[in-house]
């Protein structure tokens, strides 16, 4: 999925007989989140600043409902068709979008999803959509020399909804867990997203010199499926750097926590995850953090998330860091 992300620019350099002109690179069909998991969608659309909106089907109304609704790019990444990027991240999904009404936490939960663009004309049209055998017949067919946006066309899922499958959101805490849970810290601004994670082959994440959001909102969020969580911990902290009136400057180190707990008891039952959720409150830092008689010059800052399961194992994400 990662990489299908990544590929969006190739997919739309050129133009094709038959273009693929709109469609969602990420989510793609089977994947795997938590019913607690925030989902990021990414995609290209036939036009500049067109309407996109995510629909979710309703397990208990039998209707698809919208949660999510904004526009286009206006950055043109392909003529003849024009082909316009798109993304939205950090879309929560209600219970009510995963099981029936009446479900326990114990059951497993799927999501059907859909993304649709709105013509001039006003009528809403599906985006393509690909699932782990278009993603990997993708990579085959770009790989043997194919145009890229053939190789889309070619790929893609027949029926352009996107199904994710979701492990049940509570177990019975066993006695002892021989794996340990995943720790992930995440980054948004409300128009991106960052994040990194404890597992193997994570890398620390450097989400660059951002422009001054009025937010940002950091999370860490920890998960066990079959063990149960009992702890997660978002730890970190923002240095703020102001200037004198005489070139002198000095660093302000502003702590980032937030703490997540549930007891859990070998034989009860327990959610599989937590999040610890703190806004940073960027006009603050801005404007009300450098003493008298100095001025904001940036914000550099490094969060980790940690995380406990319920036998006692603790993991700690690597690092991810940000500038503004």
């Amino acid at each position: 999925m990662k990489k299908l992300a990544s590929l969006l620019a190739s997919l739309v350099l050129a133009a094709a007989a038959a273009p693929l002109a709109a469609c969602v690179t990420s989510p793609i069909w089977g994947d795997e989140p938590t019913r607690r998991d925030p989902i990021d969608f990414t995609g290209v659309v036939s036009r500049a600043s067109a309407p996109v909106r995510v629909q979710a089907w309703n397990h208990g109304t039998s209707t698809f409902d919208t949660v999510r609704t904004f526009s286009a790019s206006t950055t043109r990444l392909a003529t003849s068709p024009d082909i316009y990027g798109w993304s939205t991240y950090g879309v929560s999904l209600a219970d009510r979008y995963w099981v029936p009404p009446g479900a326990s936490c114990r059951d497993g939960g799927m999501a059907n999803l859909r993304v649709q663009e709105q013509a001039t004309s006003g009528a809403w049209s599906d985006l393509a959509t690909f699932d782990a055998a278009g993603e990997a017949c993708l990579y085959d067919r770009i790989g043997d020399g194919e145009h890229p946006v053939a190789a889309g066309n070619a790929c893609k899922r027949s029926q352009a909804t996107i199904v994710l499958f979701a492990p049940p959101q509570c177990v019975i805490a066993p006695a002892t867990d021989a794996s340990a849970p995943v720790a992930t810290i995440r980054l948004s601004d409300g128009a991106r997203a960052w994040q990194t994670s404890s597992e193997a082959g994570a890398a620390d994440v450097d989400a660059g010199r951002r422009p001054l959001p009025g937010a940002l909102t950091a999370q860490a969020l920890v998960r066990d499926r079959d063990g149960g969580v009992r702890r997660a911990e978002l730890v970190g902290d923002t240095v703020v750097t102001c200037r004198f009136t005489d070139g002198t400057m000095t660093a302000l180190a502003l702590p980032v926590t937030a703490v997540a707990t549930q007891t859990v008891v070998p034989g009860a039952q327990v959610q599989i995850g937590l999040d610890a959720t703190r806004a940073i409150d960027v006009t603050r830092l801005t404007t009300s953090t450098c003493p008298a008689g100095s001025a904001f010059v940036g914000v550099a800052g490094t969060l980790l998330a940690t995380g406990t399961n319920g036998a006692g194992t603790t993991v700690t994400s690597r690092a991810l860091r940000f500038r503004l």
